[in-house]
């Protein structure tokens, strides 16, 4: 994983803290400290944004971004709104549909993506792409499912944008469904791809049973493909309470073809869908890698449930 931002959205680890206020670039770019003020000062919805010099990186590059009311306050918005598990409402900024391309370009804008950690600049494409779910974009779907096969090595990327493409529904389904069922594209794509599935299936009720379908469809071939994409596979007609699919999550638990991290064992699958009040037997130790029996990751367990709960309660924000 890279270590460079938008506000580190390249970034692997969690971004670190800012400052909130424009990176003092000036002396590090072309332009002398009173011509990059100018820049910055020449319109609304202009701003300089600091962005690593590959050739030198221990220096930047100053270039500049337009984007017009009221997209461009995305550009100040910072990190503080970006780390909030409940999302803001950004139609509270006056965005509306009419704003859906610029917002589109502000979500895939590589400048911004490449921009330094600390410049509130480098977040604005996060609050752009949560602003289209909440638009419900159905242009932004071919965008995002784009920028899902591009950006693998974004956390930011691929742990909100299935959740954006969720909120938009119907649009992002069919480009989804063909990532999913491609088995040359990479495992993280994928499962991203099921993830997309499962929430659009929850956010639009007449769209459940396709969802669902497709998921299950997929499962079947739980043989010929990775644990961890099995999991997410389960997880998602969890989710869904598929309970039609459960000899074929039951088939794949006891092939040991499913990852336990994810959703724990088949016992917590049969509780999480209604086919069990309770476990039947102690929760069991995971084998570790040499020999290790650690115990069944009830954190992983509880992030993902939290970051479910804190997606419906962004979805709800209509």
């Amino acid at each position: 994983m890279t270590t460079s931002g938008p506000g580190a959205i390249r970034a692997g680890a969690a971004p670190r803290p800012e400052s909130g206020f424009i990176l003092p670039i000036a002396n590090r770019s072309r332009n002398p400290p009173s011509a990059c003020a100018a820049i910055a000062a020449r319109g609304k919805g202009r701003q300089l944004v600091a962005r690593r010099n590959r050739r030198h990186p221990s220096t930047s590059i100053s270039i500049r971004v337009t984007y017009l009311p009221p997209v461009d306050r995305l550009l100040k918005l910072g990190a503080e709104p970006a780390r909030r598990r409940t999302w803001p409402d950004y139609r509270t900024l006056g965005l509306e549909d009419r704003h859906v391309p610029a917002l589109i370009r502000m979500a895939t804008d590589p400048a911004l993506q490449a921009a330094e950690e600390r410049d509130p600049a480098g977040w604005a494409p996060v609050h752009a792409w949560r602003a289209l779910g909440q638009l419900r974009a159905a242009a932004a779907a071919e965008p995002l499912l784009a920028l899902l096969q591009r950006e693998l090595e974004s956390d930011w990327v691929m742990r909100e944008v299935p959740a954006v493409l969720g909120m938009i529904g119907p649009a992002a389904l069919p480009g989804a469904t063909m990532l999913l069922f491609d088995d040359g594209a990479g495992e993280e794509v994928r499962v991203a791809a099921a993830r997309v599935m499962a929430d659009a299936g929850l956010e639009y009720p007449e769209r459940r049973d396709e969802a669902a379908a497709v998921l299950s469809k997929q499962l079947e071939d739980w043989r010929d493909q990775g644990r961890l994409l099995n999991a997410f596979l389960v997880s998602g007609l969890i989710d869904l309470q598929e309970t039609e699919a459960a000899p074929l999550m039951e088939a794949a638990f006891a092939a040991k073809a499913v990852d336990l991290e994810v959703n724990g064992d088949w016992e917590d699958a049969q509780v999480d869908l209604g086919l069990l009040t309770e476990r039947l037997t102690p929760p069991p130790g995971y084998a570790g890698p040499r020999g290790a029996a650690p115990r069944a990751s009830a954190q992983s367990k509880q992030r993902r449930k939290a970051e479910k709960q804190a997606r419906k309660r962004s979805r709800k924000k209509k």
